[in-house]
Order: structure tokens, then C-alpha cells, then sequence
């Protein structure tokens, strides 16, 4: 595995060096970027972990399911991933305690000393202080070292270590002509004039999917995609895509 950039200086609630972390992961840069910083801070990674929301999965998260997206990127870093199945949980009913407790369970197959996440203080929707006041509610250790990265922090950092993202997800604010597109200044740009105009847009307003890193032993190449438009949103669904030498149809 590629080391990461030591001169990061994430803020952290205590030490984290020679502890074990495991990831909440969705494929996306922030939860990607909030894994780098551990490992650079010297964590050790003991997987990642996700929420396979299901045939609903669109309706309770703000993306389209891609289980082998999440599988390829996994066997690209060397890691485990333990999917949560979506039998008999509703993320709507159970709220961020009952996410929190179903991932923690099924990270601690392989043990973790805290959990990390990409969780933001900076989007309207909230997230990051959240995250961690929850979890120390329940015993667990949350930790969002990229809670601060805004927008342009994000592109920045993104840049310095090489990390790729294309856009996958767009709500209203966010002309989805950026689908397909790489996560960097132009985008950054596209935003800015948003704000500047008056437009409320954060990291919640779009979605991400790392393509490359430091971290993975080759690329991802999304070879074959298609649109899909919900009422409030439209998400690109990645039908294959290359990683490595194999050609994987994501099916999900």
C-alpha cells in the first residue's frame, strides 16, 4: 500500500498512532480523504465498513448503490469491507444511533479502537458533531478529521495527494451537466460563483467517487454510466468500470 502525506495535521480528539481504525466508507472523497488522514496520523486500518441501504438505498442516502465499487476500491488498498445488510433496518427510523450501532458491530469482527468518518461541520445538513456526540453517547469513539475541508480545502488536498474524484450525484443547486466530471478547480470555480450569486451550496449538494489515490494500487476507469434523475437529485449510475485488470459490472 502507497504510503500517504505525513504533513497532514488533522484535528483529532486524542492520540491516534498505533490504534486501529475502521472506516465508514462510501467511496467518496470525503470519507477518502478522512481515511488518508488516519493512516497518515498513523492509525492502522482494520477495514472498511458500509450501509448497503437496499432497493431503497437511494431514498434513505443521497447515492445509488455500488457494493462493487466499494468491493474494488477495498481489494485495491488491501483492506476488508463489511457490508451492513438492509434487512429489518430503515436508516429514517433508526436514526444516526442505529447506523452508528450497526456499523460498529459489523466493524468489530475485526476490532477497531474508533470509528472514522468523512462527516462534515461545514454543510447545512450537519453531520460531523453529530457523529461524534452520538457516538460517545454510545461508547464508540467517532473521529471526522476532515470535518473542517470545505469545497476548496477539499480540492486542494485532493490535488497534493493525488486523490482523483469524478462527480457521481447532483441536487438542485447543482447543474448536473458536472456528472462524469472530475472533482477539482473547475468544479471548485462553479461552486464559488454559486455562492457568490446568492446559492446556499456545501459537500452535500453533490456526491463524489474517488477514482484514484495514493492508496490504491492502480486507477478505477469508469468505463460505462447512465443518468438517472429522482425528484430531487440526479446520480450517475456506474453500469462497469475497470480496476486493475478486471472489468466489473456493477449489477447492484
Amino acid at each position: 500500500m502507497a504510503k500517504t502525506d505525513k504533513r497532514l495535521k488533522p484535528d483529532w480528539s486524542g492520540p491516534v498512532a498505533g490504534l486501529r481504525c475502521a472506516a465508514i466508507y462510501s467511496g467518496g472523497k470525503d470519507g477518502h480523504l478522512a481515511l488518508l488522514r488516519a493512516m497518515g496520523a498513523g492509525a492502522a486500518v482494520s477495514g472498511l465498513v458500509t450501509i448497503d441501504g437496499g432497493a431503497r438505498h437511494a431514498s434513505f442516502f443521497h447515492d445509488l448503490r455500488k457494493v462493487p465499487l466499494l468491493r474494488a476500491h477495498a481489494r485495491l488498498m488491501g483492506l476488508p469491507l463489511a457490508v451492513c445488510p438492509p434487512a429489518g433496518f430503515a436508516p429514517k427510523e433508526a436514526g444516526l444511533a442505529g447506523a452508528l450501532r450497526l456499523l460498529a458491530r459489523a466493524a468489530g469482527r475485526r476490532g477497531f479502537d474508533f470509528l472514522v468518518s468523512g462527516a462534515s461541520d461545514l454543510d447545512d445538513a450537519g453531520g460531523a458533531a453529530d457523529f461524534r456526540l452520538v457516538g460517545a453517547g454510545l461508547g464508540l469513539r467517532v473521529e471526522t478529521p476532515a470535518a473542517a475541508l470545505d469545497v476548496p480545502d477539499a480540492v486542494v488536498e485532493c490535488a497534493r495527494l493525488g486523490v482523483k474524484a469524478a462527480i457521481v450525484g447532483t441536487e438542485r443547486a447543482v447543474d448536473p451537466r458536472w456528472l462524469g466530471r472530475e472533482f477539482g478547480l473547475e468544479f471548485c470555480e462553479y461552486i464559488l460563483r454559486l455562492r457568490a450569486r446568492g446559492v446556499k451550496v456545501d459537500g452535500n449538494d453533490f456526491q463524489t467517487l474517488v477514482t484514484d489515490s495514493p492508496a490504491f494500487s492502480s486507477p478505477v476507469e469508469l468505463l460505462r454510466t447512465r443518468t438517472v434523475r429522482l425528484r430531487d437529485r440526479c446520480l450517475l449510475k456506474v453500469l462497469s468500470f475497470r480496476a486493475g485488470r478486471a472489468v466489473v459490472t456493477n449489477a447492484d
